[in-house]
């Protein structure tokens, strides 16, 4: 690739590795789930696999839609219509990102949204008819699909978010406004207020916007108040079932315990919610809620118990390849190490 690519260096010298999987599974099928930050790098990471490949390949582009969410049987359908030769064929899939937003909005209630568990339920059109698949998403689908679609996820091969360098240094230069947090408070307490008078049946969106609010006032340490949407929104996610939705408000109650110095109740808070997330089979979530755990314990002195928990979260998050809070995990373990004079691990963590 030449140094104008506007890919990360080391997205570039993953990218024959990549390549060389897919060529090597041509006629076998396989399915590759890709991020990039912008249009601009997935174009540029399609043209570095298409000069990487080297052969003669067909790149057949498709787009997810809200009404044409079913992907696989739509590809089934397109094979056999005109008789594509799948040995030859790579179908590289945009728009599920979109179409997932389109359906949440549409059904709230529908969770995953159709066009996941289209995925879910239809994987094997993969293996069935050797189908070789590059499904473009955005970071947060790329992280949600392994709990919303665990079988789908399964069938994949590669995973991976490419970064934008040249963006990325465009916003190093000239970087976006300031969010105006106090504007989207106030918007989002005339919102759930709007809710309550004209549309109170829909508890479930009540639930989702008290959450945001809790979070947003989280955010300008306005703690009791958050505390009261946080509630809120857990009673409503509970009237509802949302088992991920009270999880989520639980172990933010839980956050704002442990920051006003409640101990006792950011732990009850934190297992709660730990239990929850297993519930869901929400294994980063989950990592969240132990690490947390295990910050809450050394702020207590219990260093033994706080090590344990933050060993546990780091191997959960290896698990899911959470890179992010791989190292939030060891930075704590570091922090640990510091408070007990071992210096040497300290600086290695």
């Amino acid at each position: 690739m030449s140094e104008v690519s506007p890919l990360e260096l080391q997205d570039r010298l993953e990218i024959p590795r990549i390549a060389l999987t897919m060529r090597l599974r041509l006629n076998k099928g396989g399915l590759y789930i890709f991020a990039a930050e912008t249009e601009d790098a997935r174009q540029a990471v399609l043209n570095a696999l298409a000069k990487e490949i080297n052969t003669k390949v067909t790149w057949r582009e498709v787009e997810i839609t809200s009404r044409r969410y079913d992907l696989f049987l739509y590809l089934q359908h397109l094979v056999q219509k005109e008789r594509i030769d799948t040995r030859h064929t790579i179908f590289s899939v945009t728009g599920l990102p979109k179409a997932i937003r389109a359906q949440q909005k549409k059904s709230p209630q529908q969770q995953p949204p159709l066009c996941v568990n289209a995925l879910n339920v239809r994987r094997e059109v993969i293996a069935d008819h050797n189908l070789s698949v590059v499904l473009w998403v955005d970071e947060e689908t790329r992280k949600r699909l392994p709990y919303d679609a665990k079988d789908f996820w399964a069938f994949q091969l590669e995973t991976r978010c490419f970064r934008d360098a040249a963006a990325r240094q465009r916003e190093h230069f000239a970087p976006s406004p300031p969010v105006p947090l106090d504007q989207e408070i106030a918007e989002l307490r005339d919102l759930l207020q709007r809710y309550r008078e004209r549309r109170s049946d829909d508890k479930g969106g009540m639930a989702a916007i008290a959450w945001d609010l809790g979070v947003k006032l989280t955010e300008r340490s306005q703690f009791l108040a958050a505390q009261e949407a946080l509630t809120e929104s857990l009673w409503l996610y509970r009237e509802v079932g949302d088992v991920r939705g009270q999880a989520f408000a639980v172990s933010e109650l839980g956050t704002i315990a442990r920051v006003r110095g409640e101990l006792d109740a950011a732990q009850r808070s934190q297992h709660d919610a730990l239990q929850l997330f297993r519930e869901v089979g929400d294994v980063q979530c989950q990592a969240f809620a132990v690490s947390e755990l295990g910050t809450i314990a050394r702020v207590r002195g219990e260093l033994d118990a706080a090590q344990r928990s933050q060993h546990d979260a780091l191997q959960l998050f290896r698990e899911v390849g959470d890179v992010r809070g791989q190292a939030f995990a060891v930075s704590e373990l570091g922090t640990i190490a510091r408070v007990r004079g071992e210096l040497d691990a300290a600086q290695r963590s």
